[in-house]
């Protein structure tokens, strides 16, 4: 992965090899649980994470239904225990994507969705 924060329209294709075999050159790529792109935008971070909590979230959700299920109580316990830890891996290193609208919106999505779980 080439990183760079210039706007010149240059060649950022490189090719590198590694025995004999040339690299693929990627625009993102996974490391230490947090994803980063070729501007340290950390926009498929987030959405990566908003995407799983969510699914966590749904899964709950049938879990939990109006008259026998999971209580709210329990259901706080996992949202502390569980999603808000997904939702904060790294946040030293990526707080500044947060500056960003749509970035916050994503996470409100996901908090509003554990709210209407917890509340019923």
């Amino acid at each position: 992965m080439l990183v760079s924060r210039r706007k010149n329209k240059e060649n950022k294709n490189i090719t590198l090899y590694l025995n004999n075999k040339p690299m693929e050159q990627v625009t993102k790529m996974k490391y230490l649980g947090i994803i980063l792109d070729h501007k340290f935008r950390f926009n498929e971070h987030i959405k990566y994470t908003a995407e799983r909590c969510g699914k966590l979230i749904r899964s709950l959700a049938r879990a939990a239904r109006m008259k026998w299920g999971i209580k709210y109580v329990a259901m706080d316990i996992i949202y502390k225990g569980a999603i808000i830890p997904l939702l904060t891996y790294g946040v030293p290193v990526w707080t500044e994507a947060m500056n960003h609208e749509y970035n916050r919106r994503k996470y409100i999505r996901v908090q509003r969705l554990i709210n209407i779980s917890m509340v019923k």
